[in-house]
């Protein structure tokens, strides 16, 4: 099994700042999910990341012409129309993927959501067998409000 993390959010933190890992465990190297992802880009119309460009990535210096979905500032909600396509043209019910939702409410997956959504979107462009799970990340030692012991480290040696 190959693990490794799937980054939701600002992970270059030159925006909002705010992203979440989630740990991914795959009988599948990320190399073929990579192109996998790509392939369901080119097959939808839809693409789960911003700009088109895509480059260093794809050899071919393609430019992709999707659909950005959950990708730009306060972007969280999957269209009606989008949802719907997804379900009749490629069999992917989005709605089972998200935890909490009203049936009569727009369709807006939390964080915790989206590496499901993103695992059943990569498999649609894949055809071999493929196991994989989403697992619990590693447990900081200390910080981000761990109720044994919050406190910060190193706070000072960040210059601005």
């Amino acid at each position: 099994m190959y693990e490794f993390t799937i980054p939701i959010g600002d992970w270059s933190q030159d925006g909002h700042n705010q992203s979440e890992k989630f740990v991914v465990k795959s009988s599948l190297p990320p190399e073929r999910l990579r192109e996998a992802y790509l392939a369901s880009c080119r097959l939808t119309g839809y693409q789960f990341h911003e700009g088109h460009h895509i480059q260093p990535y794809d050899s071919k210096n393609e430019t992709l012409n999707g659909t950005a979905l959950l990708c730009r500032f306060e972007d969280f909600q999957i269209p009606e129309n989008v949802e719907g396509e997804l379900l009749e043209k490629h069999g992917l019910n989005l709605r089972e993927l998200v935890e909490e939702w009203e049936d009569d409410q727009p369709l807006c997956p939390f964080t915790s959501d989206m590496p499901g959504i993103l695992m059943a979107f990569i498999g649609l462009s894949i055809d071999e067998e493929w196991t994989h799970e989403v697992v619990p990340g590693p447990k900081p030692l200390f910080g981000y409000y761990e109720p044994d012991l919050n406190i910060s480290v190193g706070y000072g040696l960040f210059l601005t």
